[in-house]
């Protein structure tokens, strides 16, 4: 094996353990369809958009702190926090 060889495993290799942890991260298909949503904001009906974030807000079972760290991992932590911030 040569050193472009190991170099290019080390590559493939640390992008699987990225993807994986991120997969990891996303347990709860609420906050994920939030932040998904204003991710896409700009691509979808703003009333969609609103009516995600409101059905979010009025969910008992939410968490807001598990909300802010995925938006944190899509780098998208002002958006949500400006946009979820009006409905608390």
């Amino acid at each position: 094996m040569t050193d472009d060889d190991e170099d290019a495993m080390s590559i493939v290799y640390a992008s699987r353990i990225k993807v994986s942890s991120m997969r990891s991260a996303f347990a709860s298909m609420a906050e994920r369809a939030v932040c998904d949503a204003i991710r896409h904001a700009g691509k979808m009906d703003p009333e969609v958009v609103n009516q995600a974030i409101r059905s979010y807000v009025a969910d008992p079972a939410k968490n807001i702190g598990t909300l802010m760290e995925y938006s944190r991992l899509l780098r998208i932590q002002r958006k949500a926090e400006s946009l979820v911030g009006v409905w608390l």
